[in-house]
């Protein structure tokens, strides 16, 4: 039989990672299907759908603006090149500069890619309404700041 350490319906202040890991690897799953037939991995869209808002940013301003380090931003740019999805660009005014340019490809996939991100989203918020929307969103963000300012006392952001 199996347990879990929280229970999915009421989540005690104890059991916060829990049910942060629970949402992490079913929202993956869900997009996994909703992504179903594009060679898109799941982990890999945030950086594609930051794209669509920033083109043309260098892989280490990607890395910053996402808060993943620059050896797992190198991989998913990687994998977004291979999978036909971005091309890099030198830099016209520093040479040592790469840029991230769509596709038509990454184009294309554009409307697939925001609708499973906003269909997941508005998964997680069904049955709140505008101020606990609201109030999710300020808390999880709470939880983001104090997570980062950890992280960058203990040296660990962006190595």
């Amino acid at each position: 039989m199996i347990t879990r350490g929280f229970c999915l319906k009421s989540v005690r202040p104890d059991h916060i990672v829990g049910a942060i890991s629970y949402l992490h690897r079913g929202g993956q799953s869900c997009l996994a299907r909703d992504l179903e037939g594009l060679p898109l991995r799941t982990g890999n869209i945030a950086f594609l759908l930051h794209l669509y808002r920033c083109e043309g940013e260098s892989q280490d301003e990607l890395a910053r603006a996402l808060g993943y380090d620059k050896a797992t931003a190198a991989r998913a740019c990687q994998a977004l090149e291979e999978e036909g999805f971005v091309r890099r660009l030198r830099d016209p005014d520093d040479r040592r500069r790469t840029r991230l340019y769509l596709t038509e490809v990454g184009h294309e996939v554009r409307r697939t890619a925001l609708n499973a991100v906003e269909g997941l989203n508005e998964t997680l918020l069904a049955g709140m309404d505008e101020e606990e929307r609201k109030e999710a969103a300020r808390l999880l963000g709470l939880m983001v700041y104090n997570l980062e300012q950890t992280r960058t006392l203990r040296g660990e952001r962006n190595e």
